[in-house]
């Protein structure tokens, strides 16, 4: 028998669907599931800024720009990206938030 997936596999799941680069999407996850902020290229991507994302981009992560834009709009929840989120999201727990 198999349990239910966890918010964080359907998540990925959700990333995969939106062409989400798969070396990314572990830390793509734990920002949103638990608040760990990833790296100075997902930081970029959450705050919403595509100049700065695709400066720190590397050969895969600059053709999949739009994979992150369709992931975040369409399955993060609010407040997990924008301008402000890695000032004040905590993660999902934290933030009351069930987004399955």
């Amino acid at each position: 028998m198999t349990g239910t997936p966890t918010q964080a596999q359907q998540l990925a799941a959700k990333a995969r669907i939106s062409g989400v680069p798969e070396h990314c999407i572990d830390g793509l996850v734990r920002w949103i599931v638990d608040g760990i902020k990833p790296g100075t290229f997902l930081c970029a991507v959450i705050r919403n800024r595509l100049v700065e994302a695709a400066s720190y981009a590397d050969d895969i992560n600059r053709h999949a720009l739009f994979a992150y834009a369709v992931f975040l709009v369409s399955y993060a929840p609010a407040g997990s990206w924008g301008d402000d989120a890695l000032a004040t999201w905590k993660g999902l727990e934290t933030a009351g938030v069930d987004h399955a």
